[in-house]
């Protein structure tokens, strides 16, 4: 268990280093931070992506402690569910956050 929570961070982790070192420069269909308000006009969608990677690079840090910890204390079950828990409710704030700071751009 402690390799997948590894792994979910790690993914977090390399996302975000990646977007913030190559983020994508025009909207696209492919990579990058795409939803419709995102995708609206050039600076929101530049800021999406600068926002994000920021928040994937905390969340992957926060994931592999949270999943180191958490092998640490639980048996590999519960450690699973955590993992899994950490992953969705990381993703569903990413979301929430990203998308109200792009509302008030607009």
């Amino acid at each position: 268990m402690l390799f997948l929570n590894i792994l979910i961070g790690m993914i977090f982790l390399l996302s975000g280093i990646f977007m913030k070192v190559k983020p994508p420069k025009k909207i696209n269909l492919f990579y990058g931070y795409r939803t419709a308000r995102s995708m609206s006009n050039q600076n929101v969608w530049d800021e999406a992506n600068k926002y994000s990677a920021q928040l994937m690079t905390v969340y992957g840090v926060l994931h592999i402690l949270i999943g180191v910890i958490s092998n640490i204390m639980f048996n590999d079950e519960v450690s699973f569910f955590i993992a899994i828990g950490s992953m969705g409710l990381f993703i569903m704030i990413l979301f929430v956050l990203v998308e109200s700071r792009l509302k008030k751009m607009m």
